[in-house]
């Protein structure tokens, strides 16, 4: 299925996956990572999740986190700190979504953009089912801002993405509530790291409820939490522009 390049990349990947009340499909999202070669997981469960997420993955052995604060960041940054402890060997950091949206078909698109020398790869969605009209109008304002302030190209501001882990911790990611997937991109801006774009498939949530747009409220203050990640603009270190490329 993989060649070897391929294989050794994902080896060294570890997912992150944020679990809000997502009993109904979290293992099935983990076999997935697991058929598609990722080598390590940490499901980064939210401490306001109330199902029995943990227990299922007691079950089974598979790493998990329980944040301390409610919100995507303060779930993500947690299963973060543990990639020394847990997968020493990780070189990659995968992002996706517990929820079941996501297929895995592009990885070794990702694998290849990688060997070609990318820092972060960003998955593009193709469709935006599920996204309720405000999310999507709010994301193409922030996409907008962002392309003006770094004479950029970004189609999309998906939580599906690879980045290296040496790239990663140079971000010193700030936890908010909602801002990791717009917080992580801008400052990849910032520094010029080479970023590539690739059309990824993405349907409606099959499981659980989401965090963000399952609560209009949580949507406004996902909103709000990508628009207070354009400061980070002054995290520029670099004087050129960043290299930006785009897989059809």
């Amino acid at each position: 299925m993989h060649d070897n390049r391929t294989g050794d990349l994902l080896d060294a990947t570890v997912a992150l996956v944020p679990a809000y009340n997502e009993a109904g499909s979290i293992l099935a999202v983990v076999q997935q990572l697991k058929d598609a070669g990722v080598g390590g997981c940490i499901v980064a469960i939210d401490c306001n999740s109330r199902d029995n997420t943990a227990s299922l993955l007691n079950s089974t052995g598979i790493y998990y986190t329980v944040s301390q604060k409610t919100g995507y960041d303060f779930s993500m940054i947690e299963a973060a700190r543990r990639i020394p402890e847990w997968y020493p060997q990780c070189q990659y950091i995968f992002c996706t979504d517990a929820g079941k949206k996501f297929t895995y078909e592009s990885l070794p698109q990702f694998v290849k953009a990688f060997n070609e020398g990318a820092d972060m790869v960003l998955g593009i969605r193709t469709q935006t089912v599920g996204m309720l009209w405000h999310q999507r109008l709010g994301t193409q304002v922030i996409l907008f801002l962002i392309n003006i302030l770094f004479n950029s190209s970004i189609k999309d501001i998906s939580p599906f993405r690879m980045i290296r882990y040496s790239k990663f911790l140079t971000l010193n990611m700030s936890p908010r509530r909602f801002r990791w997937p717009s917080e992580m991109l801008v400052k990849c801006l910032a520094l010029g790291y080479q970023i590539v774009q690739i059309p990824i498939i993405s349907g409606a949530r099959s499981a659980g409820t989401s965090n963000v747009s399952g609560k209009l409220y949580n949507s406004i203050k996902a909103g709000l939490d990508m628009f207070s990640s354009l400061r980070f603009v002054l995290y520029r270190r670099n004087n050129h522009s960043p290299h930006i490329s785009h897989v059809k």
